[in-house]
C-alpha cells in the first residue's frame, strides 16, 4: 500500500535520529513523509535532519512558516493550541498536493505526533470508508486520542478540518480547548464517522529524560 504519514509541530529531540530511522524502516509499504511546522520554534538543525532521514527530496513535503494565531484565540487560555491544528490540515494540503502532482493516490493517511516514541512499526488494515483508526487508551476530558490517526484520504480530510470548526466548537458548542476534547467533539459532529481502536503501546518522548518539546 502507498501511505502518506505526515508530522505537525516542531521536531526537536536529542533522540530524533535514532526515532526517525525506525519510522522509516517500517515494513511492507511505499512510505512518503510530510511535515510542516511554526518557524517561530522549529530549529535549521532538527528540520533538515528530518528532510534527509526521511528523503523529504520535494518542496512540497515539508513545510515551515511563521504560524498565525487568530485573534480570537487570545481570548481563551490556550491560544497556541491553533498551531497544533493548523499544521495537521496544512500536512493534510501537501499530501493532496503531492497527489495531484504525481496523478497517484494514497490507500492510507497517517497523522503521527513527532514526539511519540514508536516501538513498533503499526499494522495497517485496509482502511474502510469514513473510519479514523485510532490507538486504545490515552483518551482524555471526554475525548478521544491525539497521538496517532490513520485513515482513507477522504477520513483524512475530514480529521484535518477540525481547524476550519475550532471557533464554534468553543464558543458556540462550549468544547474544552483541549486536544483530546476537540477530537471527540469532531468525531461525535460528524454523523457515520466509525472509530476503530487497535492495540498500539507507545509512550511519548517528553516524558523521558530528553531534550524533546512539543509545540504546534
Amino acid at each position: 500500500m502507498k501511505v502518506a504519514v505526515f508530522f505537525p509541530g516542531r521536531i526537536t529531540s536529542g533522540q530524533l535520529e535514532e526515532h526517525l530511522l525506525r519510522i522509516r524502516e517500517w515494513p511492507d509499504h511505499e512510505f512518503v513523509f510530510f511535515a510542516s511546522q511554526n518557524a517561530v520554534v522549529a530549529t535549521e538543525e532538527s528540520t533538515n535532519l528530518m528532510r534527509t532521514i526521511l528523503s523529504m527530496t520535494e518542496e512540497g513535503q515539508s513545510n515551515v512558516e511563521n504560524t498565525v494565531i487568530p485573534d480570537f484565540m487570545f481570548s481563551c487560555r490556550q491560544p497556541y493550541l491553533w498551531s497544533q491544528f493548523y499544521h495537521n490540515k496544512k500536512c493534510m494540503d501537501m499530501v493532496l498536493a503531492y497527489q495531484k502532482r504525481h496523478h497517484m493516490y494514497f490507500d492510507i493517511v497517517m497523522k503521527y505526533r513527532a514526539d511519540v516514541e514508536n516501538p513498533v512499526a503499526v499494522s495497517f488494515e485496509d482502511p474502510q470508508e469514513h473510519t479514523w483508526y485510532i490507538p486504545s487508551g490515552f483518551d482524555y476530558f471526554d475525548g478521544i486520542n491525539d497521538r496517532i490517526v490513520y485513515g482513507d484520504v477522504l477520513s483524512m480530510i475530514c480529521y484535518c478540518s477540525l481547524i476550519d470548526h475550532l471557533e464554534q466548537y468553543h464558543f458556540k458548542s462550549n468544547v474544552m480547548l483541549h486536544p483530546e476534547s476537540l477530537l471527540g467533539h469532531h468525531r461525535r459532529s460528524h454523523i457515520g464517522l466509525n472509530v476503530i481502536r487497535f492495540p498500539y503501546d507507545c509512550t511519548l518522548l517528553s516524558s523521558r529524560v530528553c531534550s524533546w518539546t512539543w509545540n504546534g
